[in-house]
């Protein structure tokens, strides 16, 4: 769950009164310490079913359950209960988020967006619901809307380096590899140490042919970061475009290792391999990709990785 998650949450202010617990049981549903999830759901349900309590406990009761219930990835029991909530008070950003989240986990991303704009709604100065409405747009196939929603959570906060990072992929995704270096840029210049926006940036260095300062980036991501598939296969298509198959077929190899089904990685070694006259070699990796993704060579076009 990307938002529950989250730090910072505590700049919604969230009008549910959490002192002064005379009930065990809600004492039980509010703890995260010590109690498992499912004492937890029992604790809250009991509280509820008791009906003696319209106050806002009742909504803690709620909202506290369904945070029990979509740790344990029962989003449609979490969000028949962040709804609870909201019937007894609609003016709470925070829970359309949670409620939003819920729906994102599960990728309906129509009924995500719903909930985060009317968290931007009741929260305008609140950049992490525009954020999230960025990243629901964009899941959502709705580029220029999710511009949009990045734009207004810089607006809230011009300082948030992964928004910046969002919208490098986002202009990456639509070709404009200009401001995708740019936005990646700031997203550095603002925290050092993000390898996603060295990695973000070295891919669209490689689409401009700007090899050298493309695989300076990708070695910076990798420094940073050596776990991550992702960052061995961008520097691995990097060689690969540069003439380097050795190194590209070992970058790939790595990336295998760290992660055997990214149909991405198998792919890419696939057209190394082939490149280097491994037909044998090639034909199985480039199987094992479409087995994982038939689709893999379209998602990859799009991104601009072609032979």
């Amino acid at each position: 769950m990307k938002f529950l998650q989250a730090a910072g949450v505590a700049i919604f202010a969230v009008a549910m009164s959490m002192s002064a617990f005379a009930d065990a049981n809600l004492d039980r549903c509010a703890s995260t310490q010590d109690v498992d999830v499912e004492k937890r759901i029992a604790a809250c349900t009991a509280f509820i079913d008791a009906g003696k309590d319209k106050s806002a406990n009742l909504m803690a009761a709620y909202n506290h359950r369904a945070g029990a219930r979509a740790a344990k990835r029962d989003y449609e029991g979490a969000i028949s209960d962040y709804t609870n909530v909201l019937k007894l008070d609609p003016s709470l950003a925070a829970v359309y988020l949670y409620r939003g989240d819920v729906y994102y986990s599960q990728r309906k991303f129509p009924e995500a967006i719903k909930d985060f704009a009317e968290a931007a709604r009741l929260q305008p100065k609140a950049s992490m619901a525009w954020k999230y409405l960025g990243d629901a747009y964009d899941e959502n196939d709705e580029p220029s809307k999710a511009i949009e929603a990045y734009r207004q959570a810089l607006k809230a906060d011009p300082n948030y380096a992964d928004v910046h990072f969002d919208l490098g992929i986002v202009y990456r995704k639509a070709g404009d590899f200009k401001k995708s270096v740019a936005s990646f840029s700031k997203a550095i210049t603002l925290r050092a140490d993000h390898a996603g926006a060295y990695n973000g940036r070295c891919f669209s260095r490689i689409q401009m042919r700007r090899m050298r300062e493309a695989m300076a980036d990708c070695n910076k991501a990798i420094d940073l970061n050596t776990r991550i598939a992702t960052y061995w296969e961008t520097r691995g298509y990097a060689r690969y475009k540069s003439g380097d198959l050795a190194l590209a077929l070992k970058d790939y190899s790595t990336a295998i290792s760290l992660s055997p089904k990214s149909a991405n990685a198998l792919f890419g070694r696939s057209m190394v391999r082939r490149k280097a006259g491994d037909k044998v070699g090639g034909d199985a990796d480039m199987a094992a990709a479409m087995k994982l993704n038939p689709d893999i060579a379209k998602v990859l076009a799009k991104l601009g990785m072609v032979p």
